[in-house]
């Protein structure tokens, strides 16, 4: 079966964002810092329960439990913290390869054409003589084949 190359068009570029991204790099990173403080807290506390020491069995078998669920809880942690360098990462690329798209639009449209939904230019000058119709023509296409480019990274 043959991939499909779809390209968002124009208009799906110009209304990407990536707030959704940003939001859940900040909810998985602090979610991660609060599981690992409070299960820190926690271990802590079974060594000396309400400020006073524990001893015997019972005391080291809490605290084995209380340091097994950290461990736990840290890997857990490290997994919301992977996740949210992701997400980041994810927002920083697509925010840049949304900048790139407009930036390649701009210019052509700075240099006189119309842009259209597919990346296709329209050159709004007309006349002049057949070698600066010519490079007119070039110049869409190397502006199309920009933009295209672009877009489909």
């Amino acid at each position: 079966m043959a991939a499909v190359n779809a390209v968002p068009g124009l208009s799906l570029v110009k209304s990407m964002s990536s707030a959704h991204l940003t939001e859940a790099d900040t909810y998985w990173s602090h979610t991660a810092e609060r599981l690992e403080q409070s299960f820190t807290t926690v271990s802590a506390g079974l060594a000396q329960p309400g400020g006073s020491a524990w001893h015997g069995v019972a005391a080291a078998s809490a605290q084995e439990r209380g340091n097994a669920d950290l461990l736990t809880i840290r890997t857990v942690a490290n997994q919301l913290h992977d996740a949210a360098d992701i997400a980041r990462l994810g927002a920083t690329r697509g925010d840049a390869s949304r900048q790139q798209v407009l930036d390649a639009v701009a210019a052509a449209e700075q240099d006189d054409f119309e842009v259209s939904d597919n990346y296709s230019v329209t050159d709004l000058w007309s006349g002049g003589s057949e070698e600066f119709q010519a490079n007119r023509k070039k110049l869409a296409q190397q502006h199309a084949d920009d933009m295209w480019h672009k877009a489909s990274a």
